[in-house]
């Protein structure tokens, strides 16, 4: 940002600012994403993101940019009044747990991020949890976090979250396994040590795979209200069950993110390479760690007799009479079959094949201390290479796979199917 201007404003002027830029209040008071700011404050607008600001007093704000901003003065208030509502039924009625219904671009992370603003603005502790692995605010995409509000926030993606869950992958869809236990275990968290817990979803409400991971997500949270925000009517169905007292829905027509699919994928990489502003490298022996989620370090060591043309670099048996070979190239169809007259099933990796991938990283006690990426792995000295954020290297006890692979730019590089190392 190498430009700056200074403007004043008067009370009640709104508008709605584009990124990117940043704002600096220096005088006066303005109401940003649900709280009155009465103090100097100074935010980043990222590039892609608005928000609505409104002046609540007299006010001096500084702005720095590097090329032309956008500054639209807005004649009313973009927030409708039914969110005040819904505010005001949490607190009245001492409501816990509400989650968040509604499809791609609905507004969902911008309306979690206002009620948990204006809540802390009401002396309330606030937890807010981000279930969208894919379009992750908390947390690097691949992740669950929850991030337990100790101050106002204006977005999300730029606050480093107290608990992760790992669920290694953009999607549900193949993990939705994992996707429901780092659900359930944020919310168990997040009832301990806050008043109102806010869930966040994922956009997928559509489908089989959708209609079974919001039914079953509503069956383990037990929410005291659910808000469902739709253009139409297409997440009633998810409801139909539930009592009306329960029930708030809002029509929206709000646009706030990119649909755009290489779009969300700049968006995805933004967030891990926000996650891995400071990191460092660092080896970890085979025998200091336990690997979750894949086949390897799970078995017992196998040395193979039968000759293959292979560079066998690791071996070993597992249950049900299968075997897990890592090779310097892949297996041939005649190495399978070879080996498929000793062994029921076959795991065939090679080093490179898991390079970038990420994996999560847990204390003894299994809790995500937080999330790292695959450099590379010696065989021959027993070492696991692996760039990660700054976090205690001796608490790292329990790697868990994921499916996501990045290249050190943090740029996305692929994707392994589950059981497939």
């Amino acid at each position: 940002m190498n430009k700056s201007e200074v403007k004043f404003y008067r009370k009640g002027d709104r508008f709605l600012i584009s990124g990117p830029i940043e704002l600096e209040l220096l005088s006066g008071s303005a109401e940003i994403v649900g709280y009155n700011y009465t103090y100097k404050i100074k935010f980043e607008i990222p590039q892609g993101k608005r928000i609505p600001i409104e002046f609540t007093s007299k006010s001096k704000l500084k702005l720095f940019f590097r090329n032309s901003y956008k500054m639209e003065r807005l004649e009313k208030s973009t927030i409708p009044e039914e969110w005040n509502e819904i505010i005001k039924r949490i607190i009245n009625f001492n409501l816990r747990k509400i989650i968040v219904l509604g499809a791609m671009d609905t507004g969902k992370s911008f309306f979690c991020t206002f009620i948990g603003n204006r809540l802390f603005q009401f002396n309330k502790k606030v937890a807010i949890i981000d279930c969208d692995v894919g379009q992750s605010d908390i947390g690097p995409s691949g992740s669950q976090g929850l991030l337990i509000l100790d101050r106002p926030v204006i977005f999300l993606q730029q606050e480093r979250p107290d608990y992760l869950y790992f669920v290694g992958a953009h999607s549900p869809g193949l993990h939705i396994t994992y996707f429901l236990a780092g659900v359930k275990y944020l919310v168990d968290i997040a009832l301990s040590k806050a008043d109102i817990v806010i869930i966040n979803t994922t956009g997928w409400i559509s489908g089989d795979g959708g209609r079974l991971l919001k039914n079953i997500k509503l069956e383990l949270v037990k929410p005291d209200l659910i808000v469902l925000m739709q253009r139409g009517n297409e997440i009633e169905h998810l409801v139909k069950s539930y009592p009306s007292e329960k029930l708030y829905f809002i029509n929206t027509k709000i646009k706030t993110t990119i649909t755009n699919q290489k779009e969300r994928q700049i968006l995805r990489e933004k967030s891990v390479k926000n996650y891995f502003k400071n990191f460092t490298d660092i080896g970890l022996n085979f025998d200091n760690f336990i690997v979750e989620r894949a086949y390897f370090k799970t078995g017992t060591p196998f040395n193979i007799n039968t000759k293959l043309k292979e560079k066998i670099l690791w071996s070993e048996k597992l249950e049900n009479n299968g075997l897990l070979l890592v090779t310097n190239i892949p297996l041939s169809v005649h190495s399978k079959n070879l080996l498929k007259k000793y062994f029921n099933f076959i795991i065939n990796w090679t080093p490179n094949e898991i390079k970038g991938l990420m994996v999560g990283l847990c204390d003894k006690n299994r809790k995500c201390i937080g999330v790292g990426i695959i450099k590379n792995i010696d065989f021959i000295n027993k070492k696991l290479y692996l760039r990660i954020p700054l976090i205690e290297t001796s608490d790292i006890k329990i790697l868990q796979f994921g499916s996501i692979k990045y290249n050190l730019n943090f740029e996305e590089a692929g994707f392994i199917l589950p059981g497939g190392i």
